[in-house]
Parts: structure tokens; C-alpha cells; sequence
């Protein structure tokens, strides 16, 4: 008779405790970066890599362009493009242009600073083929992740924040 209590106050205790487990897991774990054009928005996948960690894209939402959709430039993506694999067309570099967006690291480099704090990284960004600086935060819930790419200083800089998740399949996109 007293055992029929003890399988919901274990799911009760995990529950309870998935915040503290997601913040000792520091960075690691899988992110996603929602952005004002839902075209855009990615899962990204954060990994130890030796001594520091790395990043790359593990799953946008929409891994082919999509009619009505603005490119990086911001034009409408002619109806010509509509399923094709969104590449990394802004590379400075002409032979890397062709590959997909999704699969794509762009993250390298993150070390430790103090308990929640990661930087001396670089964050390519995709939609305008450029590089930059990057340091990131952890909130002490681990929920949330504070990524800011800048050039020379962090204050010359842009800040997103992205929202741990359990797995890419979690999301539901298809």
C-alpha cells in the first residue's frame, strides 16, 4: 500500500529538480535560437570539443527556403529558390558557398570564465558571412542562455538569447 506513492513523488522530485540538472550540465545541450523571422529560427547544438566547447546548427525550422520568405538581404525569395536547401551563400569564402545551412558549426571555442560565464569563442554568422568575437552567460536556472557576438569589444555587439531544449525533435517542427 505505500509503495503506490513512491512512482509519482519520484516523477515529482525530477521534476522539481530538472532546473538544477540543466545548470550543472553548463552549456552543453541543445539551444534554440528563435529569431524575428520564424524562417530563421534554428536548434543548435552546443558540445565539448577538448578543453572548450563548440557549436553548430542541428536543425532549422525551415531547412528549405519557403514561399513569402525574405533572404539574408531582405528581398522575398523568388519563387525559383522555394525548396531548395538554404546554403551558406555570404561565405568569404567561394568553395565553402554551397554547403547547407543546417549541419553548419558556428560556434568555436567557448571556455570557461566562472560558473556560468563562457568567452574567448568565435559565433560565424550565416546571414552575412561574417565572424565575430562571442561570450556567453548562463541564467542560474540553466534555462536560458545569453550568446553575444561582437567586434573588439562586447559593447559593440548584438546579444540573443536562446532557450535550452530538450532534443530537436522536441520542437515538433517537421
Amino acid at each position: 500500500m505505500r509503495h503506490r506513492f513512491m512512482p509519482p513523488l519520484i516523477g515529482l522530485l525530477a521534476l522539481m529538480m530538472s532546473p538544477l540538472l540543466w545548470a550543472s550540465n553548463g552549456i552543453s545541450g541543445y539551444w534554440l535560437k528563435e529569431t524575428e523571422d520564424p524562417h530563421k529560427s534554428a536548434v543548435i547544438e552546443i558540445y565539448a570539443d577538448g578543453a572548450s566547447f563548440d557549436g553548430r546548427i542541428v536543425r532549422l525550422r525551415h531547412p528549405s527556403f519557403v514561399k513569402g520568405e525574405k533572404s539574408s538581404t531582405g528581398d522575398v525569395v523568388p519563387d525559383s529558390m522555394v525548396g531548395q536547401v538554404k546554403a551558406d551563400v555570404l561565405n568569404p569564402d567561394p568553395s565553402l558557398r554551397s554547403r547547407p545551412i543546417q549541419g553548419l558549426k558556428l560556434i568555436e571555442g567557448f571556455k570557461p570564465q566562472d560558473s556560468n560565464v563562457w568567452a574567448d569563442a568565435t559565433i560565424y554568422n550565416p546571414e552575412d558571412g561574417k565572424t565575430y568575437t562571442c561570450k556567453a552567460t548562463l541564467s542560474k536556472d540553466g534555462r536560458t542562455l545569453k550568446v553575444r557576438g561582437y567586434v573588439g569589444v562586447p559593447m559593440l555587439g548584438r546579444t540573443q538569447t536562446w532557450t535550452r531544449v530538450a532534443s530537436p525533435q522536441s520542437l515538433g517542427w517537421e
